[in-house]
């Protein structure tokens, strides 16, 4: 059964992303018989002056598989103990015979909300877990539920997201809205019919009908939507959000999105006055540097290694940070706190910043409708610099933003000005591997590795450095080995990934058995070894075929330098053919040349690839050229040296 969640959902790290959806990502493909039919789905939701709400969903819900049976026997609610109530109203099966069988109280849980990263998260909202009984294919799911907040996030305000991508067919679904007289809400709505207000059937529950009711009788105005989907939709890879797809209904009571940041504002800035002991502590960091970059990067860096992440969601906790001397009192906090820390601090040795809103994950655009949805972290603004800094992201260096937050739409806290954070280049996302390998008699391959990463790889590399440090060494390197079927020994060796005031430094040490088989004749492939293997990653699974929705493309420049010393003994009958593939702005090129010096072959290897898209949004033609790239690069890797 799809889980419907109450609407302030606190993803990871949220300014706060009112999300409510109504039917989550299917985990199994969409086939002609789907698990689960969302049979029917009313909402009524009537809406106070000061932007509190009462919400009263019906919904019926038909398993149509085994597979339903296993994975939708239950249903899920989220909500809020310190702002909301929460009701079960109605629960039961409808079994395919029309017996119907009630859910035992004590198969409606309670619980302590689940975490959705790995960071630590603690929250006073619940789960409220509902088993449903004696179900098989053809059942009926049937709840009727009822959510009461006390409160708005913003009093006087009233925000709402809906959404949904149509994992699963729906065949009617309602939302029923009685807004108070007082409230001008702005709307946007996406794959919505607007709807006439209608009673509600008498075999709606008739809490639900005596709520819309009594909301008619005040004078409350109606907005109605409703659709239906016939044909479930797949969710694609790497699938880009533009807010064109799926169906979406936004409203909210802020003006704009200057309004809207000005409200998350107005509790954000007296978070960050400086107490003694934070401005004590950014002036010692910033002492004998005479530049704002270096006084804010050496600020950056020590909130970034010694705050670490932990959300505290509890009543408004998810909109409002805590204060900065708490905040570097317990070395603790999510990515609103390290912003406040970081502004506290850069304000006591005289540079000013500011928070700005911005989306983690997919969404790559900016609603018409200010409300937080899509805006789930935050990151600081530095003026002076033109400057954007992710302080929660621990291995990202100063001035670089990790790539979930790059050529995204952001609202500025501060100025209430909308930007867009800066596109990657891809030289500014390097990844550049040179190798030395030897061939001994006994047909080993000893090899030499260094590595240079700037940007997002540099990133990625820090964090995986960081996770194996307290691994076997052996055991890391024999897993990586086996990856590309390789058989061997080695050690990898870098510099402290923790330490963000010196570039970071990549190298390894290996040995490879039974890679060439000598005496001759025969042949083998260039192997990736202890490296890496960024580009060979790239060939491991085949790309998507029928894309239908702009994807996520990050743009980068893979460079791989190799020296082969072949020794004097092998005797090279072919080499692997040069390559050169340019499609769009995907570039892909090999070289192999040998030489002869003194008796003692080598051969010399250079691979580049390039990846230059506009932005971070590819268009659904360029999959076409990255299939392409996919076969040139796969054979490419694949070629063999042949020898006698």
């Amino acid at each position: 059964m799809p889980q419907r969640r109450s609407r302030l959902s606190l993803v990871v790290c949220a300014a706060a992303l009112l999300l409510n959806t109504l039917a989550a990502a299917a985990s199994q493909a969409v086939t002609a018989s789907t698990p689960l039919v969302i049979e029917r789905m009313i909402y009524t939701f009537v809406v106070e002056a000061n932007g509190s709400s009462r919400e009263i969903l019906t919904s019926v819900d038909r398993i149509t598989s085994e597979l339903g049976v296993i994975d939708y026997s239950e249903a899920s609610f989220n909500f809020s103990t310190s702002k909301s109530s929460f009701k079960v109203h109605e629960a039961y099966t409808l079994t395919p015979r029309g017996e119907r069988v009630n859910v035992p109280e004590r198969a409606i849980r309670y619980v302590d909300e689940a975490s959705d990263s790995d960071a630590s998260m603690f929250t006073d909202r619940k789960d409220v877990v509902i088993v449903f009984p004696n179900t098989s294919v053809g059942s009926r799911l049937v709840t009727v539920t009822e959510e009461q907040s006390q409160r708005s996030a913003y009093p006087g305000h009233y925000t709402l997201a809906l959404s949904s991508k149509n994992r699963y067919i729906a065949e009617y679904v309602e939302h029923r809205f009685f807004i108070h007289p007082k409230l001008a809400l702005a709307q946007h709505s996406v794959g919505l019919e607007n709807t006439q207000y209608s009673p509600l059937p008498k075999s709606i529950n008739p809490t639900q009908r005596q709520a819309e009711l009594t909301a008619l009788n005040k004078g409350y105005k109606f907005l109605g939507f409703q659709f239906q989907n016939e044909k479930p939709q797949r969710a694609e890879p790497e699938e880009a959000d533009l807010g064109e797809s799926g169906t979406l209904l936004l409203l909210s009571t802020f003006k704009d999105h200057a309004a809207l940041a000005k409200r998350y504002q107005q509790d954000a800035r007296p978070k960050t006055k400086a107490s003694a002991a934070v401005a004590k502590k950014a002036r010692e960091l910033s002492a004998g540097l005479t530049t704002d970059y270096d006084k804010a990067k050496a600020i950056y860096n020590w909130i970034n290694q010694n705050i670490r992440y932990v959300a505290i969601y509890l009543d408004n906790g998810g909109l409002v940070p805590n204060t900065a001397e708490s905040i570097f009192r317990n070395r603790y906090g999510d990515c609103k706190d390290h912003v406040v820390l970081l502004e506290s601090m850069l304000r006591a040795v005289g540079i000013e910043s500011e928070p700005v809103l911005v989306n983690s994950g997919t969404h790559y655009h900016l609603p018409p409708v200010a409300l937080v949805y899509p805006f789930n972290h935050v990151i600081s603004f530095i003026p002076v610099l033109n400057l954007y800094a992710d302080p929660t992201a621990q291995f990202s260096p100063f001035g670089i933003l990790p790539f979930e937050v790059s050529d995204k739409p952001v609202v500025h806290a501060q100025s209430g000005r909308t930007a867009r954070t800066p596109v990657y280049t891809a030289e500014s996302n390097l990844g550049r591997t040179r190798v030395q390998l030897r061939l001994d008699s006994e047909g080993v391959i000893h090899g030499n590795v260094s590595v240079e990463v700037k940007g997002n790889a540099e990133m990625l590399s820090r964090t995986l450095a960081f996770e194996r440090q307290d691994s076997d060494p052996g055991r890391v390197s024999q897993r990586l080995l086996a990856t590309n079927r390789e058989i061997g020994t080695g050690q990898i060796f870098n510099s402290d990934p923790r330490d963000m005031s010196i570039p970071f430094k990549l190298g390894s040490e290996f040995q490879l058995e039974s890679h060439v088989d000598l005496p001759g004749p025969g042949a083998f492939t260039i192997p990736v070894g202890l490296t890496p293997a960024m580009l060979a990653s790239r060939v491991i699974r085949k790309p998507p075929e029928n894309r239908t929705k702009p994807f996520t493309c990050e743009p980068e420049l893979i460079e791989e330098y190799i020296s082969f010393d072949l020794g004097s003994k092998l005797s090279i009958s072919r080499l692997p053919q040069d390559v050169s593939f340019s499609a769009g702005r995907l570039k892909y090129q090999s070289s192999y040349r040998l030489t002869d010096s003194e008796g003692r072959k080598k051969l010399d290897v250079t691979r580049i690839l390039e990846v230059r898209p506009e932005s971070h949004v590819c268009a659904v033609e360029t999959q076409a050229h990255v299939q392409e790239l996919f076969s040139v690069m796969r054979r490419d890797l694949r070629q063999l040296i042949f020898y006698e």
